[in-house]
């Protein structure tokens, strides 16, 4: 008897030791802080596949640096030795880096210089190479590059141009070098007194065309067009209009993503809504039909600062998220939500900006990337004696403050954490279904053996509760299983007797 009461003793010691490491490890996840990653403005970044950051950001000059995922500088060296640049864009491809940027000439004219990065070295392989046409009386901005696949990168801006006296949205195809690079072609069409800016590039689930976004004043009103194109340039078909045919305010901005999961482009931008500005966006097909509403991404209460930088983007399972620039307290902090696979708002949003009001300080300028289940974000902080860059990595699980439970809105699906958790012997499970569907709710063990069938049956839309009791099975970490309509969500449970 003392023996069978010893071995339980040491399970249930054996249990408690790896339920506290496991909650440790779900803190750990859940949030970081605000970490410092450099003096310096305008960042771009893009995640490699360890998880590690690659930034470029103005400093005087352009300068690169890689950072592990805990803020701990890895390398860093200058990409432009002329001071008279500005907005670097990064994109990154199978340890393939391409950063470009803006550099403002003597005679009021700008190019666009690009320069390839090998992240394996500790320097830049080449010299900037200008990518934009040979043109010299042209204001160019807005640079940006996008991998096709390991060999092919296009390079777009907005400005003037050879090809036009207008305003337009040019590309270049180049190697991922750039030492081979193409000529320029103008992106939009080639439309009288039409003004043509702000575009962004989003390649297709195959790489095998794009669909290419700008803001367009054709119609004498700002309005958001997009054109097909094959992935060696030549346009698929003519512009078609993406925002409200009916929009008579002002539009500025835009970001745009693919979704991974049903192959959808999502475009979204900023419109003054007057009194307020708000965030828009619109799913796109993957033939340039535009198939859903407008949807409103925020709302007056969220208090979009006027002409404000934000960013999408979107993971393999089709879950989205959106950072902004939001005035609070007479200052602009980062905010940030997250939608589920339909689109719908997934908990309330957070401030990812941790620096108080008081401390007189304004963030702009916000990034955000998808990595393993976790939010990595980026932001410009300034005030008046510095300027930094600090970054956030948030997991997108809890994209709330620890102690804070998830706002669910009606129309979210969610799988709440069983409660009481540990348990001993029973314990009760939740969920909602916005809709109605076949729902399965299972219980496996650790080897994932299906130890118990919870719920079999179809289900109305609603909210429900059902209680596990696991008088018969034995001390361990178990999970539950939930599968409504497309929803699926898996949680970790532990039955400690």
């Amino acid at each position: 008897m003392q023996s069978k009461t010893f071995q339980r003793y040491l399970i249930n010691i054996l249990v408690l030791v790896s339920l506290q490491l496991f909650l440790s490890n779900i803190n750990k996840a859940q949030t970081t802080n605000e970490m410092f990653l450099s003096n310096g403005s305008e960042p771009s970044f893009v995640v490699d596949e360890n998880g590690s950051y690659h930034l470029t950001y103005k400093d005087n000059q352009i300068r690169y640096s890689k950072f592990s995922n805990t803020g701990t500088l890895i390398k860093n060296f200058n990409l432009s030795p002329v001071e008279n640049v500005n907005r670097c864009f990064l994109n990154y491809k199978h340890n393939k880096l391409i950063a470009v940027w803006r550099l403002n000439s003597f005679f009021n004219n700008t190019y666009i210089k690009g320069m390839y990065i090998d992240t394996d070295q500790d320097s830049v392989i080449n010299n900037p190479v200008t990518v934009s046409d040979e043109y010299g009386d042209a204001i160019r901005f807005n640079p940006r590059v996008n991998f096709f696949n390991d060999s092919t990168v296009l390079i777009t801006w907005d400005g003037d141009g050879s090809l036009s006296q207008q305003s337009a949205v040019y590309g270049r195809f180049s190697d991922a070098s750039l030492t081979n690079i193409d000529s320029v072609f103008m992106i939009n069409d080639d439309i009288a007194n039409s003004n043509a800016g702000t575009s962004r590039i989003i390649l297709s689930q195959d790489s095998a065309k794009f669909l290419s976004v700008w803001v367009d004043d054709r119609t004498g009103i700002d309005k958001i067009y997009g054109r097909m194109f094959t992935v060696d340039g030549t346009p698929l078909a003519q512009s078609f209009l993406i925002s409200d045919s009916l929009e008579t305010t002002t539009l500025y901005n835009l970001s745009g993503t693919l979704n991974p999961l049903d192959g959808k482009f999502a475009v979204l931008w900023a419109v003054d809504s007057n009194p307020v500005w708000q965030l828009k966006l619109r799913w796109v097909d993957q033939n340039g039909i535009p198939e859903s509403d407008i949807l409103n991404i925020t709302s007056a209460e969220d208090s979009v600062i006027e002409y404000p930088d934000f960013e999408i983007d979107i993971d393999y399972l089709g879950r989205m998220v959106v950072v902004w620039e939001e005035y609070s307290g007479g200052k602009s902090a980062i905010f940030s939500k997250r939608y589920s696979t339909t689109g719908n708002p997934y908990g309330q949003k957070i401030k990812v900006s941790q620096s108080s009001y008081a401390d007189n300080v304004n963030q702009y300028y916000p990034k955000v990337k998808f990595y393993n289940n976790q939010l990595y974000y980026v932001w410009w902080q300034t005030n008046s004696q510095s300027q930094k860059i600090y970054a956030r990595i948030i997991d997108f699980d809890y994209l709330v403050d620890v102690q804070q439970e998830p706002g669910y809105f009606a129309d979210d699906y969610y799988l709440k954490q069983n409660y009481p958790n540990p348990f001993n012997p029973s314990t009760k499970i939740s969920w909602q279904s916005p809709v109605g569907s076949w729902q399965t709710l299972k219980v496996y063990d650790i080897l994932g053996n299906e130890v118990a069938t919870l719920v079999d049956e179809y289900k109305s839309a609603g909210t429900y509760e059902v209680e596990f009791n696991a008088a018969k099975y034995t001390s361990g970490v178990y999970f539950y299983r939930l599968h409504a309509g497309s929803f699926v969500e898996t949680k970790k449970m532990i039955l400690l007797k």
